[in-house]
């Protein structure tokens, strides 16, 4: 039996980096790194290892100094979203079949 997800330790890389994709998410235009660190209230040398490394695994995209959400956020939500339709396809279905002809 898994144990409750309370009683593990988390990782606090992992939390300010999902923050700054967080953040990145709210913004409609391009957020600097001054814009970014202040919004989180980190320093500005950790957010940067945090949008470089996003940036190299293509979470998020850098042009001339500022930052958004990567093509690699877009690709997730298609993997979701084409997930889910294929369980609502797969669900229509099997109400047909509970339906019976006379539907």
């Amino acid at each position: 039996m898994a144990k409750e997800s309370n009683t593990y330790r988390r990782i606090k890389a992992v939390e300010i980096a999902t923050r700054v994709l967080e953040y990145l998410s709210t913004k409609k235009n391009m957020a600097t790194l001054t814009d970014v660190s202040t919004a989180l209230e980190l320093p500005a040398a950790t957010v940067m290892c945090h949008l470089e490394t996003l940036k190299d695994r293509g979470f998020v995209t850098e042009i001339n100094g500022a930052y958004t959400l990567g093509m690699k956020v877009a690709m997730l939500w298609a993997r979701i979203k084409a997930n889910l339709e294929g369980k609502i396809r797969e669900m229509e279905s099997q109400v047909k079949t509970l339906e019976g002809p006379n539907g």
